[in-house]
Formats: C-alpha cells, sequence, structure tokens
C-alpha cells in the first residue's frame, strides 16, 4: 500500500461506471497493476486520444478529455463487435480505455470501422483504509424482496445490434395482443449511461405494449 496525494482524486473525472461509490472510502493506492481484477477501482491519466474522445461522468453527462487528465475508471472487459474486444488486463506501461463509462483493460481486437482506443496510464489501484482494493462489488444494490410468481423472459445476446431490443418489443406486443401485460428493463455490459438510447428503446416497447 502507498499513500499518495488524494488531491489527484478530487481533481479526477470520475466515471459512470463508479458512480455509486462512497469516494470517502478511498485511502490510499498501489502500483499491483498485475493483482488487478474486474471492478477494480484504477486512477490513470490520458495518453493518447483514440476512438473514445469522451467520457461520461457519475452523472452520466459526457465530458471531453485531453491528454494529462486524470480519470477514475473500473477494471473490466468488453466484447463489442462494433467496437472492441478487451479483457480486464492493466499493465503498468499502458492500458485501454475500452468503453466510455469507465472500462479500462487491454484491447485485444477492434472493428475496423473504428479507431484504436484511447490509451491511458494507469497511476494507481484505489485501496481503502485497511489495503483492501475498492471493487464496485462493495457498492452493488441490495436484493429487494419481489414478488415469486411474475413470470420472467429473458432475452440475451452477445452482440452489439443484433436485434434483442426488437425481439423484446415483439415479445411485448404479441402478450399484449394475447391479453396479458408486462414490463421490461434492458441492461448493458459497459457502464454506460445512455438517454437518447433508453428513451428510443422506451418508444420502442410502448408502441409493442410494455411499460417500462
Amino acid at each position: 500500500m502507498t499513500r499518495f496525494d488524494l488531491s489527484q482524486l478530487t481533481d479526477a473525472k470520475w466515471t459512470f461506471s463508479t458512480r455509486r461509490v462512497d469516494r470517502v472510502v478511498v485511502a490510499a493506492g498501489d502500483t499491483a497493476f498485475d493483482q488487478a481484477r474486474p471492478g477494480d477501482l484504477i486512477l490513470a491519466h490520458v495518453a493518447e486520444l483514440g476512438q473514445h474522445k469522451r467520457v461520461q461522468l457519475t452523472s452520466g453527462r459526457p465530458s471531453f478529455i485531453y491528454p494529462g487528465d486524470a480519470v477514475v475508471l473500473a477494471c473490466g472487459a468488453r466484447y463489442a463487435p462494433d467496437q472492441f474486444e478487451g479483457i480486464a488486463e492493466i499493465d503498468a506501461n499502458g492500458a485501454d480505455l475500452l468503453a466510455g463509462g469507465g472500462c479500462i483493460g487491454r484491447m485485444v481486437a477492434r472493428n475496423s470501422r473504428v479507431r484504436a482506443a484511447t490509451r491511458l496510464i494507469p497511476a494507481a489501484r484505489l485501496l481503502d483504509d485497511a489495503g483492501q482494493p475498492v471493487n464496485l462489488e462493495r457498492f452493488a444494490l441490495q436484493n429487494t424482496a419481489r414478488a415469486q410468481d411474475i413470470p420472467v423472459i429473458a432475452v440475451l445476446g452477445t452482440a452489439m445490434n443484433s436485434g434483442k431490443t426488437l425481439a423484446t418489443a415483439q415479445l411485448a406486443l404479441g402478450l399484449r395482443r394475447c391479453g396479458g401485460g408486462c414490463g421490461w428493463r434492458g441492461r448493458t455490459c459497459t457502464s454506460r449511461a445512455a438517454p437518447r438510447c433508453a428513451d428510443r428503446d422506451r418508444q420502442l416497447f410502448a408502441h409493442g405494449g410494455g411499460r417500462g
């Protein structure tokens, strides 16, 4: 564990993936990046701009980034055929911004239509006062009581733009026409806040008879 200037975190751009983090638990940092696991918080500096020129802040607002900017992100993997495939691995000599919502890792492949990933230089893995990594898992939402007799239909996919939303909307339409009712919830794997996309999805489900 290494004590470092916590004022670096004050000026850093905390990305959307860190929105539930209680920042007061951060007390120190280390450079054991080879021990980083998915969800660990990483303080990094922008080295070279690539595909992502903005990050989304904890409020969901996009913010331009520039070389030298400090950002706080979560170590993670990504599989997005329209952009990058990346793994949750941090190299002290440089890492990649895999998603604008705040995912840092190592790019292993990219779509030929997009630029190379924005490069980041890791500065510290954030720790609490006990020397334990600050991980997103610690701030996960608590389970809540729920009805046990509500059927759930999951529409899953391993790729972007593969028709998951459209399929779900068509299911909603079919259920409504059969006399049933339904609600929907959407999940994304990159911690991205996308209000315009969410609004589009809500409209699509509404046309199908679903309630968000």
